[in-house]
């Protein structure tokens, strides 16, 4: 079974587009970044977006086991037209909307009751995030709010 090309990886500081034939993170993350996540999953974002930054900071604060760690995707590529968000998790790689599924169902109740949006196709969830994300620039202009962040806070990000 072939991978879809949009499935990224993460090694040598760059991010690149591939095809391969398993979906195992273990393969895209180098060893440091491995062992430096752990047991955590790790959320790539686009550093540059408020928007994305909003988000970070909602899941800082519902996010009490600290069990996600963040990276701007800024910090793996060049590239300033990113409009998605990566997962990984226990050898998995999560992106769009499936990442955001994922991770909502990660902090708990209530947020675990984003499950239900498994049922709705990917192809159409996933437009729906295009959709947002072509719009997130703008929204960041909603979002402004920046906080600085804790000392404990400061450690889950690479």
């Amino acid at each position: 079974m072939w991978v879809r090309p949009d499935i990224f990886v993460i090694g040598h500081h760059r991010l690149k587009t591939i095809f391969c034939s398993q979906m195992n993170s273990n393969a895209f993350i180098d060893a440091k970044t491995r062992e430096i996540v752990g047991d955590r999953a790790l959320i790539l974002y686009d550093g540059d977006c408020g928007f994305c930054q909003w988000w970070v900071q909602f899941i800082l604060d519902h996010d009490p086991r600290a069990k996600h760690m963040f990276a701007p995707l800024q910090r793996f590529t060049d590239r300033n037209d990113l409009e998605t968000v990566l997962l990984f998790e226990k050898g998995e790689i999560y992106q769009k909307s499936a990442a955001l599924i994922k991770i909502s169902t990660n902090l708990g109740f209530p947020w675990t009751l984003a499950r239900i949006f498994y049922g709705v196709p990917r192809p159409l969830r996933d437009m729906t995030y295009d959709f947002v994300a072509k719009r997130r620039k703008h929204l960041s202009k909603l979002s402004a709010s920046c906080r600085a962040l804790g000392p404990d806070e400061l450690t889950r990000f690479l």
